[in-house]
């Protein structure tokens, strides 16, 4: 068994609709899901007895941050543009870690929230959110 594991960036595979997603942002953040919704809602009675009740929620929330010139960004606002127009565009997305397996697909998503535009000095991020109704995460490996 190996000693030592190794992380990489680059090891990280996103896709909107087919595409790979080239042009992210720095930092450590670039790339994230969360779960819309928290697993349930605990519920301790007068007599100190508890039930957890889990919610059938399995929406998530992915935040994409780009570069301005990614073809990714390009693409967004292409969606966003048709959005806008009245028509109702919904896509697939995938984020693997290909190391570890973390991750997840889901087969149609939305866009949420489209980036503030904003110029100056230096390059800005993009930063999309898109909403999953329903994602599911993929099985991570473990020795």
């Amino acid at each position: 068994m190996a000693d030592i594991t190794t992380y990489s960036a680059k090891n990280v595979q996103v896709s909107l609709d087919g595409r790979d997603v080239r042009g992210l942002w720095e930092g450590d953040d670039a790339v994230s899901v969360a779960r819309n919704a928290s697993r349930g809602t605990p519920m301790v009675g007068a007599d100190g007895r508890t039930i957890f009740s889990t919610s059938a929620d399995e929406s998530a929330i992915i935040t994409l941050k780009l570069q301005h010139t990614s073809a990714a960004h390009s693409y967004l606002r292409a969606v966003e543009r048709s959005m806008t127009a009245g028509s109702v565009r919904k896509f697939p997305v995938s984020v693997r870690d290909t190391e570890s397996n973390e991750g997840g697909s889901a087969a149609e998503c939305i866009i949420m929230e489209a980036p503030t535009m904003s110029s100056g000095v230096n390059a800005t991020e993009r930063e999309w959110q898109i909403f999953a109704g329903r994602w599911q995460w993929n099985e991570v490996r473990f020795e």
